[in-house]
């Protein structure tokens, strides 16, 4: 685990362990050292536009955090708690982001594709125009979620919870969402042609004449 030594000089030792990872990425490895910053508390942190492509950040506590713009491609997030975290445009792309809460985060186009969301909970969060493509989401929680312009094309969701979601303009084309949770969901000119749809729950949704199925 890395620890950051003083709270006052948080900044400056992130920054630095900021470069030192950069340095690691752009040598593959041959100079400067991974960011390790698992188990550390950074909660109402900002990291905006700070880049961690494949950080160890396993069950860091981001709560609250600016994330905005970061880069996150690829890292670890396992167990991350990044409850209420500002997220907008992040690149969390091929991220392991298993059993990691993100509970009412905002994640305005933000960018999961290909990322391994399985249990992962979004209860409440934010989801305007983001990238779910091909992600696999198995059992991920949605319950609650804002889900507006959001494409989830082919990616896994079985098993996920969208119970009292708002689904607006959604692309769920190819995904698929068997054995899936929509009771008291509000789903509104949203496309669901070619989802796998088996053993989804969607007799208790709220369905708009407009969704394509």
């Amino acid at each position: 685990m890395n620890t950051l030594k003083n709270a006052s000089n948080r900044v400056e030792e992130l920054k630095q362990i900021e470069l030192e990872h950069r340095l690691w990425i752009e040598s593959n490895g041959e100079r400067g050292k991974q960011a390790d910053l698992s188990g550390v508390d950074l909660s109402r942190s900002n990291l905006r536009g700070m880049s961690f492509q494949r950080a160890n950040l396993k069950e860091a506590i981001l709560i609250g955090a600016n994330l905005c713009t970061a880069n996150l491609e690829g890292a670890h997030l396992q167990g991350c708690r990044l409850s209420g975290a500002s997220l907008q445009w992040s690149n969390l792309k091929e991220s392991d982001l298993q059993n990691a809460d993100l509970g009412c985060a905002h994640l305005q186009f933000a960018d999961f594709s290909k990322a391994i969301l399985t249990r992962a909970n979004f209860e409440g969060a934010f989801l305007h125009n983001a990238w779910f493509w091909e992600a696999i989401a198995l059992a991920a929680n949605f319950s609650r979620a804002n889900i507006d312009f959001t494409s989830f094309r082919g990616a896994d969701l079985r098993k996920a919870s969208f119970t009292c979601a708002i689904i607006q303009n959604a692309d769920m084309r190819g995904s698929n969402i068997g054995e899936s949770d929509f009771t008291g969901a509000q789903i509104l000119l949203s496309d669901f042609r070619k989802a796998n749809l088996p053993g989804s729950e969607l007799s208790n949704a709220i369905l708009d004449k407009g969704n394509l199925f």
